[in-house]
């Protein structure tokens, strides 16, 4: 008994959820099309209505257009069909598709199942002959990579040369994919025609890069997309065309300077390099600046604020140290196959090519005058210590540089050298003054060895003796034929030339104490008128 009541209930709700199951499932409108004929192989975009009101609609539902000549529904094939936001649906229409007659257009989905209601809009197919020619457009598009996200730089213009009345299509990702109408007319923005279908002759589609900077080392291509090209007139479109955009690679920066400024000095764009006056220089490729990349050669502006007098130039420039002085050059790239890479300042300013470029400053130093040395020679005995030579530096900043006996070359030292004694004779020493990097001339410094028995008169050693030698404690020196009318100076020294011991004596015979001194070699000079002669004494 209480089944028999209920049931009317359940059967009322089960045919109740059935007709609004069906009513959320039939809202797939299928909207008038924007053309009303077309020609088998044409494509043309379907738009429906708002996929939220279906039941179940998730990102897997799955779309499809068909037409009906007034018969069963067909599918045909249709790209994007799992939606996705931005990109309309487009079909296109088979080439065996029974030309001459009125169609249906619908949109069906699959997961959930739905059967979308045609558009109020009959499409005419009409035959082959309909179809017009293809367009004419360049089968490769070169351009380069942006700096920047200013529109100008992040996109490509792909001109199509269109017959009267064509509308141009861009088909992307392949020429079977979703197509593109979003063209524009230059001739009809720049108004230079008035005719409306005259400068609709030539259009451009605007390819995205997919770049905005370029990697440091130089790549071939940089990327490269292919696009397909029709046209559409009177709903009918044209066999599709095929062009590649191909981006090439634009260095971001000039070679590296030489010695750039650190970060914490400045912009590391800027490098310097600095020569002494007279000293030989090199050209720039040398020392200025770093290799070039592949494919590219360094463009040098030896003026950057006057470029377009000076213009560029592919020599290397040679500084000039002929006289002091501080210039400033500037590096650009320019590619050695324009084909297959850009040059840095391609479509930009000059302004803004500067900002891309790298820049070195050479300065010239002038050369430092030269220091002052003693203008009488320095003389020693041979085999006596020597002191280290001297000179004076005529600036604060300056310091000495020392060559020993060489006049050119050598390597300096900034210790001055003590003469060597061993080998009788003049020597003569350089020595220059330097500031920073740059040395003065060299100024020469005479050294006289004399002989230690070349001194000697004949006629006074022969009567001088010296006894005992070596020693202990003292030293007995005589001199033969010595008289009251003449005296005798004696001197003894040490190695270095220090005086130890002065005596004059008009006695054959005269006494030196030793043991104040300690041991070792030592000189005993001995002076009777003009007349000399020297003994070596040693000490123990």
């Amino acid at each position: 008994m209480t089944y028999r009541i209920l049931w009317p209930i359940w059967a009322g709700l089960i045919f109740i959820c059935l007709v609004f199951r069906l009513q959320a499932q039939t809202v797939l409108e299928t909207k008038p099309l924007s053309i009303t004929a077309t020609c088998p192989g044409s494509s043309f975009t379907v738009s429906t209505s708002s996929l939220s009101t279906i039941e179940g609609y998730s990102t897997n539902t799955v779309f499809t257009v068909q037409i009906s000549d007034g018969g069963l529904y067909i599918d045909i094939p249709t790209k994007n069909p799992i939606f996705t936001y931005g990109i309309p649906m487009s079909a296109t229409i088979p080439a065996d598709v029974v030309a001459g007659r009125f169609y249906s257009v619908r949109v069906k989905a699959t997961n959930p199942d739905v059967i979308g209601m045609p558009s109020p809009t009959r499409l005419l197919v009409r035959g082959g002959e309909s179809k017009p020619a293809p367009p004419l457009v360049d089968s490769l598009t070169l351009a380069c990579d942006g700096y920047s996200s200013k529109d100008w730089d992040r996109y490509i213009p792909v001109k199509v040369k269109l017959i009267d009345g064509a509308e141009p299509r861009m088909y992307v990702g392949g020429q079977y994919n979703y197509f593109s109408d979003y063209a524009h007319y230059p001739y009809c923005e720049s108004h230079s025609i008035q005719d409306t279908i005259a400068c609709k002759t030539w259009a451009e589609f605007d390819v995205y890069k997919n770049y905005y900077n370029s990697p440091p080392y130089y790549v071939y291509p940089l990327d490269e997309k292919v696009y397909y090209v029709s046209q559409l007139v009177d709903g009918c479109e044209s066999e599709r065309v095929q062009t590649k955009v191909r981006i090439l690679w634009r260095p971001w920066r000039g070679p590296a300077p030489a010695n750039p400024w650190k970060s914490d000095e400045g912009d590391p764009r800027y490098g310097r390099l600095s020569y002494c006056q007279g000293e030989k220089a090199y050209p720039l490729n040398m020392n200025g600046h770093g290799p070039a990349p592949d494919n590219y050669r360094v463009v040098y502006y030896d003026n950057p604020a006057l470029y377009t007098s000076n213009g560029p130039t592919f020599d290397p420039p040679v500084p000039d140290t002929r006289t002091p002085n501080v210039k400033r050059y500037m590096f650009s790239l320019e590619p050695m196959d324009p084909q297959k890479g850009c040059s840095l300042n391609q479509g930009y300013s000059w302004s803004d090519a500067m900002f891309w470029a790298t820049f070195l400053t050479v300065t010239v130093n002038p050369t430092p005058s030269k220091p002052t040395t003693a203008t009488m020679v320095v003389s020693y005995y041979q085999g006596q210590v020597a002191m280290p030579l001297s000179a004076t530096t005529t600036d604060s900043t300056a310091s000495l540089v020392w060559y020993g006996t060489d006049a050119t070359g050598g390597e300096g030292s900034s210790v001055a050298p003590k003469p060597a004694t061993n080998q009788v004779g003049p020597a003569t020493y350089y020595v220059a003054q330097k500031i920073g990097s740059c040395e003065s001339e060299r100024v020469p410094v005479s050294v006289l060895i004399n002989p230690l028995l070349g001194i000697e008169d004949p006629t006074l050693a022969e009567v001088v003796e010296v006894f005992p030698n070596p020693t202990v404690s003292s030293l007995t020196i005589r001199i033969r034929g010595l008289t009251g009318q003449q005296s005798a100076r004696l001197e003894l020294v040490d190695l270095v030339g220090q005086s130890l011991y002065r005596k004059e004596t008009q006695q054959e015979t005269a006494v030196l104490p030793m043991t104040d001194y300690p041991n070792g070699s030592y000189l005993l000079l001995i002076n009777v008128g003009d007349r000399k002669t020297a003994r070596r004494i040693m000490k123990l």
